[in-house]
C-alpha cells in the first residue's frame, strides 16, 4: 500500500473516532440535563421529607433514592381528601369585595376638661373651725355643708345687721331710713357667704353665730384640697379645686401624616380600655397647630360626655379616626402567610386542589387583612388550615412552597 493510501486512511479513521467523541459527549451532556430537571428529584420511601436533585443514597436511612417525575402542576399543587380537609380543620370562601374603610387608631387618656375647672375661694377672712369635704376625688353638690368658719369679721356685720333691725324698732322716724342700713348690712353678710336661710334665723332670734357654716355654690369633683381644720384664711383665698366630670377630654397623639383625617370628620370613635364593649361618640375639640418640639406628633383632644361618672380622669382610650371608604378583599389574617418579604395564600383551583397565590396586602384590623392585588371576584380562597396545608407541601416536596415561584405555571 503507497503512503499516500496509507495517510488517507489515517485521516478517514481519526475523523470518525472525532466526531464518535462529540456525540457521546453531546449524549451525557443530555443524560445530565434530564437529571437534572425541575421537574425530576429524588426521594427516599422510608424518609419522604428527603428531596434531592440527583441520584444517590438517603442521608438518613442510606437507601437508594427513587426517582419521581412530576408535571409542573403537580409540583404547585397540594391535593387533599375530603378526611384530610375534615380533620384539618381547613375552610374556604368565595372572594367578594367588601367596604373598607381607611381607619387609623391612635393611643390616648382620659383627661380632665379644662373648661369645667372652676375654684372654691374663702369669701371672708377666718378660721376654718371644721371641715366635712378633705379629700381628692369626694364630690362635692350645690348646697352641701362644706365648713365652719370662725370669724370677727362675719360677726362684726351680723352685730351691725341685728343693730340696724333694733335701730329701726326703738329710734324709727322720717329723717333716717333704717330700711336702706338693714338692707346694705343685709348685703354684707350675703357677701360674706351667709345665705337667706341663714340670716332669717339671725333676725328672729337676734343672737350672732360665732362659727358660722358654709354651703357650696357648685357642683363637682375635688381635684385639689387646699385648706385643712384650723387654717387661718384670707377672703380670696382659694380652698377647693373642682372638675365638672360630666364630660373629658380624650388627649391623643397624631402623626403629622395622619393630620388630613383631622380635617375631614367632626367626630371620632372613642374606646375606653377599662369598657372595651363601649363605643362613645366623641367631638373634636382641638387640634394643636404646632407639632410637639424635636417630634411629628400633634396633639389631639376629642370631647365625650359622661352623665353617669363611670370614666375617670387618667384611664387609657383609644381613637379611631376613619378615612373614606373604598371596595375591596378582606380574609382573616391567620390565612396569609408570610416570610421576610412576601405574602401568599391558597387558592383552590378547578381540580379541587390548592395552589399557591403571591399577594400584595393592605390595613389589617380586627383579625381581617385586605388584599389589594393578585385576588379576583370569585376565586376560592383558603380562610382556615393555610397553615396545614403549607406543612403538607414542606412535606411531600421538601421544600418551601415559593421556591416554586420560578416555575413557570406558578400564578401571582
Amino acid at each position: 500500500m503507497s503512503i499516500a493510501k496509507r495517510y488517507s486512511v489515517a485521516t478517514i479513521i481519526a475523523f470518525v473516532i472525532f466526531v464518535g467523541s462529540i456525540f457521546l459527549l453531546s449524549s451525557c451532556i443530555s443524560m445530565e440535563k434530564d437529571d437534572t430537571d425541575a421537574n425530576v428529584y429524588y426521594t427516599c420511601s422510608m424518609d419522604p421529607q428527603v428531596h434531592e436533585q440527583h441520584p444517590g443514597k438517603c442521608p438518613i436511612c442510606h437507601m437508594e433514592l427513587t426517582k419521581v417525575e412530576m408535571s409542573p402542576e403537580d409540583m404547585n399543587e397540594v391535593k387533599l381528601s375530603a378526611e384530610q380537609m375534615r380533620l384539618g380543620n381547613i375552610h374556604t370562601d368565595t372572594m367578594k369585595l367588601q367596604n373598607v374603610s381607611d381607619e387609623k387608631i391612635l393611643n390616648g387618656t382620659a383627661v380632665i376638661n379644662a373648661q369645667n375647672v372652676q375654684q372654691i375661694s374663702s369669701r371672708i377672712s377666718g378660721r376654718i373651725d371644721h371641715l366635712y369635704f378633705k379629700n381628692t376625688g369626694e364630690v362635692i353638690h350645690k348646697g352641701d355643708h362644706l365648713y365652719d368658719i370662725f370669724s370677727q369679721e362675719l360677726q362684726a356685720a351680723q352685730q351691725e345687721f341685728l343693730l340696724a333691725i333694733a335701730k329701726k324698732k326703738t329710734l324709727g322716724n322720717n329723717e333716717i331710713n333704717y330700711e336702706d342700713l338693714m338692707a346694705f348690712a343685709k348685703n354684707k353678710l350675703l357677701l360674706a357667704g351667709m345665705s337667706e336661710k341663714q340670716i332669717e334665723p339671725l333676725q328672729s332670734s337676734g343672737t350672732v353665730q360665732l362659727s358660722v357654716p358654709v354651703y357650696s355654690l357648685v357642683n363637682g369633683t375635688i381635684t385639689n384640697a387646699l385648706v385643712h381644720e384650723g387654717d387661718y384664711v384670707n377672703m380670696g383665698s382659694e380652698l377647693f379645686e373642682l372638675a365638672d366630670l360630666s364630660s373629658l377630654w380624650i388627649e391623643a397623639q397624631v402623626y403629622s401624616n395622619q393630620v388630613d383625617m383631622l380635617h375631614n370628620q367632626e367626630y371620632a370613635e372613642v374606646k375606653i380600655a377599662a369598657f372595651p364593649n363601649e363605643i362613645i361618640k366623641g367631638k373634636i375639640d382641638f387640634e394643636n397647630p404646632e407639632l410637639v418640639a424635636q417630634s411629628e406628633i400633634n396633639l389631639v383632644r376629642i370631647k365625650v360626655l359622661n352623665p353617669t361618672g363611670k370614666y375617670q380622669p387618667g384611664m387609657m382610650a383609644y381613637v379611631v379616626l376613619r378615612g373614606k371608604n373604598s371596595k375591596s378583599f378582606l380574609i382573616p389574617s391567620d390565612a396569609v402567610m408570610h416570610d421576610s418579604k412576601n405574602s401568599w395564600v391558597w387558592i383552590k383551583n378547578q381540580k379541587e386542589n390548592f395552589e399557591i397565590r403571591m399577594i400584595n396586602t393592605g390595613i389589617s384590623r380586627n383579625d381581617s387583612t385586605e388584599i389589594i392585588s393578585a385576588i379576583n371576584e370569585g376565586d376560592i380562597v383558603v380562610t382556615s388550615g393555610a397553615y396545614l396545608i403549607n406543612s403538607e407541601y414542606t412535606f411531600r416536596n421538601g421544600t418551601n412552597p415559593l421556591q416554586g415561584m420560578n416555575m413557570p405555571n406558578m400564578k401571582m
